[in-house]
């Protein structure tokens, strides 16, 4: 991976079609010397990511480890000859059939909390869908109002102007749990014909399309309960009958 100025910045020069590939607002610029190491850029954040496959059997499954990513810091602290070092570092003690920072410190898939990362593919995901049916959407995520975007119906819909709401989880690809707060529930209560919740698996190729589940919750939590762990598989069998 080279580096060339482009107007006073750094740019990391790759292969035309094959190092670049973008999925909504996010680029993967792959490392051509070192495999499994890429640069993920998305509409805010820079990070170093590097995927490998760890060396031996999981005893629980009987089965070879899945594939890893681990992410190792961003180009401020990372330049691509310290991104390629720690990479390299990594891969050898998997060849060795060492423990790696992956296998240390990733939760693992069923972990119901989803990370910043994730997260961000997931929201992306969401509103190019959003968009892609007509809707002006609004990330209102940090404002703590039960759900995560605002999304207004287009023109030529019977609710023109109105909003719905769309809480969005993202999941890494095989997880089996999703943690929804007290607040997400009671709000989708609340507004049960115009609350979505948007289930997004994020695997090693990206955001997979939206999972939208209409009316998804039927009870109030207890009162001391301040969030609660679903299974996806039943989540996702209880609405199938409503899903858009």
């Amino acid at each position: 991976m080279a580096r060339r100025a482009v107007g006073g910045v750094q740019r990391l020069a790759c292969r035309p079609g094959r190092d670049r590939r973008a999925a909504g607002q996010r680029i993967i610029l792959r490392d051509r010397d070192c495999r499994g190491l890429a640069l993920i850029v998305n509409q805010t954040t820079m990070v170093w990511s590097y995927a490998y496959r760890p060396r031996g059997i999981d005893p629980h499954s009987g089965k070879r480890w899945p594939n890893r990513t681990v992410t190792l810091g961003n180009p401020e602290t990372h330049s691509p000859k310290d991104a390629r070092a720690e990479a390299n570092r990594i891969k050898g003690q998997a060849a060795a059939g060492g423990e790696t920072p992956a296998l240390r410190e990733t939760p693992p898939p069923t972990f119901g909390v989803a990370n910043k990362e994730v997260e961000l593919l997931a929201m992306e995901a969401v509103m190019a869908r959003e968009r892609s049916l007509g809707f002006a959407p609004r990330d209102v995520s940090k404002e703590n109002r039960g759900y995560d975007i605002e999304s207004r119906y287009p023109a030529t819909h019977e609710k023109k102007g109105q909003l719905r709401f769309i809480e969005v989880k993202g999941r890494v690809a095989g997880a089996e749990t999703v943690t929804v707060t007290k607040n997400e529930i009671l709000t989708a209560l609340n507004k049960p014909d115009d609350y979505i919740l948007a289930l997004v698996f994020v695997g090693e190729s990206g955001a997979e399309k939206p999972h939208y589940l209409m009316k998804p919750f039927d009870q109030e939590p207890d009162f001391a309960t301040a969030s609660v762990n679903f299974k996806l598989a039943e989540l996702l069998k209880q609405s199938g009958a409503n899903r858009e």
